[in-house]
């Protein structure tokens, strides 16, 4: 082992519920124990360390080496046990970056840093660097490819170095009639993918990109049957389900459903309730307008404690107060230009504040229509970071674009975006 003095240069955080882990150290280093850790194994041991701190009355645990020992060693042997020879970790203060060398004598120990999630500092701009995000948008709903081409691209984008892949979501679509108004660009080369099996199967064939749908149409879907599938997706990927939901915006969907479409306001405040009393109650009594349960079970819950983070989308003022009451982050409108989006922004910022929601700790997300220009690309996506979203990427093509493209190039695409963009993005 070399003697030679190593520095910290990368997190990995785990956000558990309240608690949040932390992990500093070489970029290897991080890389491995992320990529080998049983997350849904580690998650259950995390669970009981939050009980048994609860038990000796405290809501979270904030920096407190020897109960971590005390309560947490099984997690703690279990990242040992998957850390190279060389393991250097640095137990240091949330969100602050480690600067100066750690002595090579603590190269093999290894510490975890856990702090309760209120007592979080606001993110300053340097700390958001390292929680930014590439992601891409699942070409899922209008190319005709074959299961092993979408295989091809999801395993591709997550070997590139994507941090998440979404998805978007139609059970039925009204039939693109000019006769028929507020019908969409769906015709018959349109072919939807159901959101919630496709990323069931893709929690297989991937190990390490967050999952999400962007975004289900919640008011139209049973919400017990929602939180079942979300929790499952959820499990089977080692706690890597994230739930973007939106209210929908054709009434022949609903009718078609049977779905109430005036109805959507209030069955989405809700339904987004019903979902997180089945993520987090046993058993579940819920009694409200449009949901009565009584003393009932839904069980496995989801890997990740209260269940995944719920995204919303949607830009009308109603479906802003909305993300900033009850959102664990917002998806940004893809055809927004970067005017729009700003003043988008800042009527979400003003809500967060508001409701007493710290703004630079809010997830945004915006995946702007996929162009080879990747000047253009560059342009938007460094507008949107000055703006604050951390979650970036490129998305589908515009409608009037061509509709078949083959995976090899809708890769390249994403490659080259990761290649000569994102740097540009993320360094800047």
């Amino acid at each position: 082992m070399s003697n030679t003095c190593l520095q910290p240069e990368w997190e990995a955080r785990v956000v558990l519920g309240d608690l949040v882990f932390l992990m500093t150290g070489t970029r290897a280093l991080v890389q491995r124990v992320t990529q080998d850790v049983d997350v849904g194994r580690f998650g259950q041991m995390l669970r009981q360390l939050r009980r048994q701190a609860q038990a000796l009355g405290r809501s979270g645990l904030i920096d407190r080496g020897e109960c971590i020992d005390r309560h947490c060693r099984r997690a703690v042997d279990h990242i040992r046990d998957v850390a190279p020879q060389d393991a250097l970790f640095a137990s240091m203060p949330f969100i602050q970056r480690h600067t100066s060398p750690v002595s090579s004598s603590r190269r093999d120990a290894l510490r975890i840093h856990l702090t309760d999630r209120a007592s979080i500092s606001p993110v300053t701009r340097s700390t958001q660097m390292a929680q930014f995000e590439f992601g891409c948008q699942i070409p899922a709903w209008h190319w005709h490819w074959d299961v092993s081409e979408l295989r091809d691209w999801a395993q591709g984008v997550e070997a590139i170095g994507c941090d998440f892949i979404s998805m978007a979501d139609h059970i039925i679509y009204a039939y693109a009639r000019d006769d028929r108004p507020q019908t969409g660009p769906y015709t018959d080369d349109v072919h939807q993918h159901e959101v919630m099996t496709t990323l069931a199967w893709l929690a297989a064939i991937t190990s390490r990109v967050a999952l999400q749908t962007n975004v289900l149409v919640l008011p139209q879907r049973e919400p017990v049957l929602v939180a079942k599938q979300a929790a499952e997706v959820d499990i089977l990927s080692g706690g890597r389900m994230r739930l973007g939901i939106g209210i929908g915006w054709q009434w022949q969907e609903f009718d078609a459903l049977t779905a109430n479409f005036r109805q959507r306001p209030s069955r989405m405040e809700e339904y987004i309730r019903v979902l997180r009393a089945c993520w987090t109650e046993e058993p579940i009594t819920f009694n409200g307008r449009y949901v009565n349960i009584d003393q009932m079970s839904v069980m496995p819950k989801p890997v990740t404690p209260g269940g995944p983070p719920i995204l919303f989308g949607g830009f009308a003022q109603a479906a802003i107060e909305r993300t900033a009451r009850l959102g664990d982050g917002w998806i940004a409108p893809v055809q927004s230009t970067v005017e729009q989006l700003a003043e988008l922004i800042g009527r979400l910022r003003a809500q967060l504040e508001a409701n007493e929601r710290d703004p630079d700790d809010f997830p945004i997300q915006w995946l702007p229509p996929l162009d080879g220009d990747m000047s253009n690309t560059l342009r938007m996506l460094t507008a949107a970071r000055d703006m604050g979203i951390t979650r970036l990427g490129i998305g589908m093509p515009n409608y009037d674009r061509e509709l078949s493209i083959p995976v090899d190039q809708y890769l390249q695409t994403i490659e080259t975006a990761w290649r000569e963009v994102w740097p540009e993005v993320k360094g800047s």
